[in-house]
């Protein structure tokens, strides 16, 4: 929408210069993003994310130049931190402490680390629950707890 704006603001509708600049700037963003595990953002939309970290290093008044050097500056940050990210998940097991060894152990080996915590946190819950009872509802089964 930003594009459109400027487009617009400076008279650019017919000028080629400017619907290049756009594509190539479409090929770009598609390239990087499609395919990328970022560690950082932990939103539904990462585009999102993404810009909003974008947002906060480069500023408007930056050369072409100094946005393409910082933007390879952020995807080296990027790539360091999914290989670091990687190589835990890969090379280190974490402790195993809950009830349910088994059901942890699966998940210490699918997901990162940083997952991995998150879901740990819901298999420690389950410890404090009880199972008062179960019946059938139709074709659904009710269970009844207590913390």
């Amino acid at each position: 929408m930003e594009w459109e704006v400027a487009v617009i603001e400076y008279s650019l509708q017919q000028k080629q210069y400017a619907k290049q600049m756009y594509e190539k700037i479409k090929m770009w963003t598609s390239a990087y993003l499609w395919d990328k595990f970022y560690v950082v953002f932990r939103t539904t939309s990462r585009c999102e994310g993404i810009n909003s970290f974008i947002n906060r290093i480069f500023k408007s008044t930056d050369t072409i130049l100094e946005l393409v050097t910082n933007l390879e500056l952020v995807l080296h940050e990027y790539k360091n931190k999914e290989m670091l990210f990687h190589f835990n998940s890969m090379n280190k097991y974490p402790v195993m402490t809950t009830c349910l060894r088994s059901i942890e152990m699966n998940i210490a080996m699918m997901y990162t680390r940083e997952v991995f915590n998150d879901v740990k946190k819901e298999i420690e819950g389950t410890e404090a629950v009880n199972l008062l009872g179960k019946r059938r509802c139709l074709k659904t089964m009710v269970y009844t707890m207590e913390e």
